[in-house]
């Protein structure tokens, strides 16, 4: 039985990861960046590629259906050394849902969760050799929204904080005090819970629709950043109240959740506390 799972990622341009290199990869194409002005070359992957599509919201430029205009545009309004580029996911898809099936299935949850809130998506469905053993689907989406001409909008704004007069107030700088707050919620932690109860969901429409008795029962990591969950595919017999059995994990799920536990570790130790480790 397999066990789909959906992970979320963000290119980030300071951990060297490129919008466009991202969309070449999983399409398998050949496209040009304009950020470094050089080729990002993944047709040797096309043979694995099945399917792909640009899904986008009615105010969207129709020129984004290009793969190179929409990324090379999304990458090119973010100016920060550390800009967020795109959201990426990686979804296992069900061996038991024919490929053919797929795209459709794919359509129906990008355009529920994603694009009709008005990300741009961008999704390619992987069968690697050999053939049905791992069926998957790479989605990338835009960070920033788009207004009624098309124009990316700012990821934040100023918004100046009030006294209890409602009027603003003046720090000893002479500046106005202020804050920044997101023009979209995008960010939110709960989107991420939302995006994988309703991969489980359409997964078993779509389930039901080939005829299968198989569900899947989504799991969550007992880590506290969501962006890595186990999906579960239970069979219709299994699904009767039991027992709860311990979770087991591979050797890779339980080596990834001991890093990502180091890593919350050492980002919570004080200044104080990291210097005295690295003198010991």
């Amino acid at each position: 039985m397999p066990v789909p799972h959906l992970e979320i990622r963000i290119i980030q341009r300071s951990k060297g990861s490129f919008a466009v290199a991202g969309a070449a990869y999983q399409a398998g194409e050949k496209l040009f960046s304009e950020y470094d002005q050089k080729f990002k070359d993944h047709h040797r992957k096309q043979h694995e590629v099945v399917y792909t599509e640009i899904m986008l919201p009615s105010n969207a430029p129709p020129e984004y259906a290009d793969r190179a205009t929409l990324w090379n545009s999304a990458e090119g309004v973010e100016k920060q050394w550390n800009s967020q580029l795109a959201r990426r996911f990686v979804v296992a898809l069900p061996r038991e849902v024919p490929l053919e099936m797929c795209p459709q299935m794919l359509q129906e949850y990008c355009n529920e969760y994603f694009v009709s809130k008005g990300m741009c998506c961008d999704f390619a469905i992987h069968d690697p050799d050999p053939p049905g053993h791992n069926p998957h689907c790479h989605i990338m989406l835009t960070m920033r929204s788009i207004d009624e001409n098309g124009k990316w909008l700012p990821k934040s704004r100023k918004v100046y904080d009030l006294d209890e007069n409602g009027e603003r107030i003046k720090l000893p700088s002479g500046r106005w005090k202020s804050h920044k707050e997101d023009t979209v919620d995008w960010n939110e932690q709960y989107h991420a819970e939302e995006w994988r109860h309703g991969w489980k969901i359409v997964q078993n429409k779509y389930l039901e629709l080939a005829g299968q008795l198989a569900a899947v029962k989504e799991e969550l990591q007992p880590m506290k950043d969501i962006r890595y969950w186990v999906g579960k595919v239970i069979t219709s017999e299994q699904a009767e109240p039991q027992k709860k059995p311990e979770p087991k994990h591979s050797i890779t799920e339980r080596l990834k959740y001991e890093q990502e536990q180091q890593k919350q570790i050492q980002e919570q130790k004080t200044p104080k506390q990291k210097k005295q480790n690295m003198e010991l």
